[in-house]
C-alpha cells in the first residue's frame, strides 16, 4: 500500500506549536496599544500631538534595551515564571493606565506605565526563546517560532484594531486598557501545555551583558556599524510616524 504524499504531523507529548501564537499575544499587544490607541486617546482628551509623539516614545523605549536583560532569564527563576511576570506586569499597567483620565497632570503616569507595560513584554522573548528551545522537540521548533512570530503580529493587530474600536464606541475610555490588559494578563493560561524540562542557571548573566555592551560598542566603531547605527536612527529608518497615525486621523 502507497504512503500519503502528504503525512500529518504527529506531536506526541509534546503541544502544537501554535502555542507560542497565544503565549507572543502580549508582547504585540502591548505595541499594538502604544502606537495606535494611546495617540488617539491623548488627542480626544484635547491633548497636542507632540504630548502623544512623546508619550509613545517613552512608552517604546524598553524596545531598545531588551538584548541588556535577555540575560534575566537565565538568573534565579524558571523561564515560566519570567514570562509570568513579564505578562501579569504587561497587563497591570495597560489596566492601571487605563483608569487614570488622561490630562496634562497625569501625562507622566501615563507615560510611566506605558513604559512598564513595555518593560514587561519585553521580557517574554527570551523566556519564549528558551521554552522553545527546551520545551518542543527539533523537528517542531521552526513551526514553533513561526507561530511565535505570527503571535507577535495577530497582537499588534489585536492590540491596535480592537483597542481603537473600543475607545471609538465603548462607553468608557478605560475599556481597551481593560479587555487588553487582562488579554494579556489571560494568555499565562498556555503555559500549562508546555512542560519545561530541569535546567541549570548561569551564574555569569552579569558578564554576558557585560560581554554584549562591548561587542556592540566594537560594532558601532566600525564604519559598518556606524552606517547601519544611523539609517536605524534616521526618520525613515524608524519610522517614527507610523507610530501615532491614529493621532492626526482628523487632520
Amino acid at each position: 500500500m502507497r504512503a500519503s504524499a502528504t503525512e500529518v504531523p504527529s506531536y506526541g507529548d509534546s503541544p502544537h506549536p501554535f502555542i507560542f501564537l497565544l503565549l507572543n499575544l502580549p508582547f504585540g499587544i502591548t505595541g499594538g496599544y502604544i502606537t495606535v490607541v494611546v495617540p488617539y486617546l491623548v488627542t480626544r482628551a484635547g491633548l497636542p500631538v507632540l504630548t502623544a509623539a512623546s508619550i509613545v516614545a517613552i512608552g517604546l523605549a524598553p524596545k531598545a534595551g531588551k538584548l541588556f536583560w535577555a540575560p534575566l532569564a537565565d538568573i534565579g527563576l524558571t523561564l515560566k515564571k519570567w514570562y509570568v511576570i513579564g505578562a501579569a506586569t504587561a497587563g497591570g499597567m495597560l489596566l492601571l493606565q487605563g483608569l487614570v483620565p488622561l490630562t496634562h497632570a497625569t501625562v507622566p503616569f501615563v507615560a510611566g506605565a506605558l513604559f512598564a507595560a513595555e518593560l514587561g513584554s519585553s521580557l517574554l522573548a527570551p523566556s519564549l526563546g528558551g521554552l522553545m528551545a527546551q520545551a518542543m522537540p527539533d523537528k517542531f521548533k521552526g513551526q514553533a517560532a513561526g507561530w511565535y512570530q505570527l503571535g507577535g503580529k495577530v497582537g499588534a493587530g489585536a492590540g491596535g484594531g480592537i483597542g481603537l474600536w473600543l475607545a471609538v464606541h465603548a462607553p468608557t475610555p478605560a475599556a481597551p486598557g481593560l479587555v487588553l490588559g487582562l488579554g494579556c494578563i489571560g494568555c499565562v493560561i498556555g503555559l500549562r501545555l508546555l512542560h519545561e524540562p530541569e535546567r541549570r542557571l548561569s551564574a555569569n548573566a552579569l558578564d554576558r551583558v557585560k560581554q554584549i555592551a562591548r561587542e556592540l560598542w566594537q560594532l558601532i566603531k566600525s564604519r559598518e556599524g556606524l552606517l547601519v547605527a544611523a539609517l536605524a536612527v534616521s526618520p525613515i529608518g524608524i519610522s517614527g510616524v507610523d507610530n501615532f497615525w491614529s493621532a492626526v486621523a482628523r487632520e
